[in-house]
């Protein structure tokens, strides 16, 4: 019987550390994107001399969905090293796929049923400077608070990612 107790709370011990590790996997792994997201913009500031440019944003008149805004930034960053399941967080992965729970354990970002990526990045204007012009200003931040310490913040350069609760996720009473 104490041999059973004792296997018990190693067991509880277990867990709870794994869960812990888990967590804190899926943080690095968020950050790791985020920084890969600001090695590609950066890329791409060298490679064409501005931040990207989104369709619609200049004065041409030109309508687009939020569905073709998000194809247009995956494709653009594409060439860059961000393939598409690059701008998925982990956490938000493993939060869909408990939602999912027949679904197999592979699918990523847009097969797993995630329609909007994890990360949002900034309108900026156009010129070789601007990215750069306002440091405090970030180049990308998380859709929401998937770790539960506040959204991670890309800041200018692509280098430093700041923590702070941006986007509260306060339910109504």
């Amino acid at each position: 019987m104490l041999v059973m107790v004792l296997v018990m709370i190693l067991t509880l011990v277990a867990w709870a550390s794994y869960s812990k590790w888990i967590t804190r996997a899926d943080s690095l792994a968020c950050m790791q994107r985020l920084r890969n997201l600001g090695t590609a913009l950066n890329n791409h500031i060298v490679d064409k001399h501005e931040w990207p440019q989104e369709p619609g944003t200049d004065d041409d008149n030109v309508e687009v969905s939020e569905d073709q805004l998000w194809d247009w930034w995956m494709e653009t960053m594409k060439p860059y090293g961000m393939d598409v399941n690059s701008w998925f967080c982990p956490a938000e992965l493993r939060m869909k796929k408990k939602e999912k729970k027949g679904e197999a354990q592979e699918q990523m970002g847009i097969t797993a049923g995630l329609k909007d990526p994890s990360y949002i990045p900034d309108q900026i204007p156009a010129g070789e400077y601007e990215p750069y012009r306002y440091p405090g200003q970030p180049w990308a931040v998380e859709r929401s608070d998937f770790h539960g310490d506040g959204q991670a913040k890309l800041m200018p350069g692509g280098e430093r990612i700041e923590k702070e609760v941006i986007f509260s996720n306060m339910k109504r009473k």
